[in-house]
């Protein structure tokens, strides 16, 4: 190994331990706050309840879920993969749309009560409907999520593309920018923070969405872990599955946040 890749990986490696130092840093209010719930989850749980098949404790609850790793890790995966596509469909479409109606008076006033009845259906009576249209597999609980998590991104990118500064959409006539360019250069970059607001309110609503659709298809994702685990009374596991589910949405709307904020232009 030459001196200069030595001296690169070092400072990879002082990189990574200052992003690690940071964000222990910003975050050890939450961490102290995360690990004093657990402490008095586990005293309670040991101390008063005594009983792991009602209250099982946090170290219980990590036992077991450890003990069931392999199908922990194949319900992290399905219901990622899942997850994935629903979050993808609801932003193209959520921003396609969106686009499209805000741009057509007449679009909009022949599909907007459409749209809102739709949706104004509850959902968990859709869910089977879509299932049964889609299959049951990773595909249909997707769609199923994307349709959950489409209205978000689509009002937002509705509502930023409708209010333009009339500033800028003077200075686009002034400059003779046709209605394309108008959207293109300046309709859609002012209503990206609408647009990235609507974003990262999509892929929560995308977890939702996945995990609902999981209670009823059954398979191997982590909404079914935690139906099969209650039945069997293994409530460590189950415990276990939801904090894997609150930490995967922490982490994805995190990234989320971090890849929209890039290529925001309006940011800081």
């Amino acid at each position: 190994m030459s001196q200069q890749t030595t001296y690169r990986n070092r400072a990879q490696e002082s990189t990574l331990v200052a992003m690690a130092v940071g964000w222990l840093e910003r975050n050890v209010g939450a961490i102290a706050i995360v690990a004093v719930l657990a402490l008095v989850w586990e005293a309670y749980a040991e101390l008063v309840v005594q009983n792991h098949a009602y209250l099982p404790s946090a170290t219980f609850t990590v036992e077991q879920t450890l003990e069931n790793a392999d199908m922990v890790l194949t319900g992290m995966w399905v219901t990622f993969t899942a997850i994935l596509i629903g979050f993808t469909l609801a932003v193209a479409v959520g921003i396609l749309v969106g686009i499209v109606i805000a741009e057509s008076w007449v679009i909009r006033d022949l599909s907007m009560p459409m749209l809102i009845f739709a949706y104004s259906i509850p959902h968990a009576i859709l869910a089977p409907m879509f299932l049964i249209w889609f299959g049951t597999g990773v595909r249909g609980v997707g769609i199923f999520a994307a349709w959950l998590a489409f209205f978000p991104t689509f009002v937002n990118t509705l509502t930023g593309i409708s209010t333009i500064d009339p500033d800028m959409k003077k200075l686009g006539d002034i400059v003779g920018a046709t209605s394309w360019q108008q959207l293109r250069y300046i309709k859609f970059w002012n209503a990206l923070p609408d647009i990235i607001s609507g974003v990262k309110i999509s892929i929560q609503m995308t977890i939702v969405g996945v995990i609902i659709a999981e209670f009823l298809v059954g398979g191997d994702g982590l909404g079914f872990l935690i139906i099969r685990s209650t039945q069997r009374a293994q409530l460590g596991l189950t415990f276990g599955t939801l904090i894997i589910i609150a930490l995967f949405a922490v982490v994805l709307f995190k990234a989320v946040g971090y890849a929209t904020d890039k290529i925001n232009p309006h940011q800081g």
